[in-house]
């Protein structure tokens, strides 16, 4: 009887000692250390900034686009601020982030645009209006904006000559979903 108790507390022990010296693999830093090392076995893939797509431009197409976010721009509060100059040629309008919705190789891929309400490209405006069928006769509501879905033909703006912007999609018709 002496014996078997001694051999359970001598397994006891041995289990304690098993415990406490594997104690930290079982904490979260000894998990996070042995995962580090598991993936130092494996090889890493490089790639060069020559692998790397030169542009974040989507080709030509046209694609079902929906409004993400919506910023009207004020020109008299902006040019009151300070943040454009005063002979500037800002006007107001709004900023639209869109998110392609078409299938395939570009679904959520990001368009910039801005849609003037006045000078040589107003009329934008009220094609994009026409496109996700906002009354002609109420105020510009972004909330009600956000959302819509409409056809987009999408274009290329060229790289500025002088290399200070970069070329970017554009859209270059608006039109009602079918």
């Amino acid at each position: 009887m002496k014996q078997l108790k001694r051999l359970v507390v001598s397994l006891f022990a041995l289990a304690g000692v098993v415990v406490f010296t594997l104690a930290p693999a079982f904490t979260v830093w000894g998990i996070i250390l042995t995962l580090a090392l598991r993936r130092r076995t494996v090889p890493i893939i490089e790639r060069k900034a020559s692998d790397l797509p030169k542009t974040n431009v989507v080709p030509e197409m046209t694609a079902r686009l929906k409004v993400h976010k919506v910023e009207y721009r004020d020109a008299a509060a902006l040019k009151a601020a300070g943040t454009v100059k005063q002979d500037s040629q800002v006007v107001d309008g709004l900023n639209l982030q869109l998110i392609i919705q078409d299938d395939g190789e570009y679904f959520g891929r990001y368009i910039f645009e801005q849609v003037d309400f006045e000078g040589q490209y107003s009329s934008r405006s009220r094609q994009f209006l026409d496109a996700i069928e906002y009354p002609a006769d109420e105020n510009i509501d972004t909330d009600r904006i956000v959302d819509a879905e409409f056809l987009g033909v999408i274009g290329i703006m060229k790289e500025s000559a002088d290399g200070k912007y970069p070329e970017k999609n554009r859209i270059k018709k608006f039109m009602k979903l079918e």
